[in-house]
């Protein structure tokens, strides 16, 4: 377990901006990741973090640091991660093949980040896991999550979800096919099946919809100099 969650902490900080141009919307935003890699089984092993840039940080140092005596305690720490991170993974939605499932969190870690000019920004990495009902084998999955977290808060917003299944023994494994909802800013759909052929079909058509417009400009301008003419 230990070893999983030092994966998914490194996988979180890969696809994180680093933290010297983390918070591109500003010191008073919150970056929000969520990472869905199936594993089989029905189970789904999730990274979560969450990046709060200074002004935000404020308040969750004065949560972090209980006895407010400028000194926090691995005992304040877990009690802080214990109290934060459940509520926010209980108000995702999250359906697997049209069931509700209900998100669970295995393990978390806080870290006080100091930033130039003497302010400090807070880092949570947690892992989470989804249990869903197993398909039958090779079946399609469909993942749906919706998460509007801070939804009001500016902040680089991401949520992904991909298929970690290797084919064994000549083995089809599940694929997975997420759909993904919660505020406006850059949720992103990934899937290693069939992610990249859904964006090129959706600027094929955008593409194909520009063209036709621009031809339908040209023969009415064409049309309107015959008129003048």
């Amino acid at each position: 377990m230990r070893t999983w969650t030092a994966v998914c902490v490194a996988l979180a900080a890969l696809a994180v901006p680093t933290r010297a141009h983390a918070h591109v919307a500003g010191a008073a935003s919150i970056d929000r990741y969520l990472d869905f890699v199936y594993v089989g089984d029905g189970r789904f092993r999730v990274a979560y973090v969450l990046d709060f840039a200074e002004g935000p940080a404020r308040a969750e140092l004065d949560r972090l640091d209980a006895n407010h005596d400028g000194a926090v305690t691995p005992e304040e720490q877990r009690r802080y991660l214990d109290a934060r991170v459940p509520p926010l993974v209980d108000a995702w939605a999250v359906t697997v093949d049209g069931v509700r499932v209900h998100p669970s969190v295995v393990a978390s870690h806080v870290e006080v980040v100091h930033a130039d000019g003497g302010t400090e920004t807070v880092r949570i990495d947690s892992e989470v896991s989804v249990v869903a009902t197993p398909p039958w084998a090779g079946a399609d999955l469909t993942l749906h999550v919706h998460d509007d977290s801070f939804a009001r808060i500016p902040g680089w917003r991401l949520i992904q979800a991909e298929d970690g299944v290797a084919e064994t023994d000549g083995a089809v494994p599940t694929s997975v096919r997420a759909e993904v909802a919660g505020d406006a800013d850059a949720l992103r759909m990934s899937d290693a099946r069939f992610g990249a052929d859904e964006r090129a079909g959706r600027l094929l058509a955008v593409g194909l919809l520009f063209a036709a417009a621009a031809l339908l400009a040209v023969l009415f301008v064409a049309r309107r100099a015959r008129q003048s003419a």
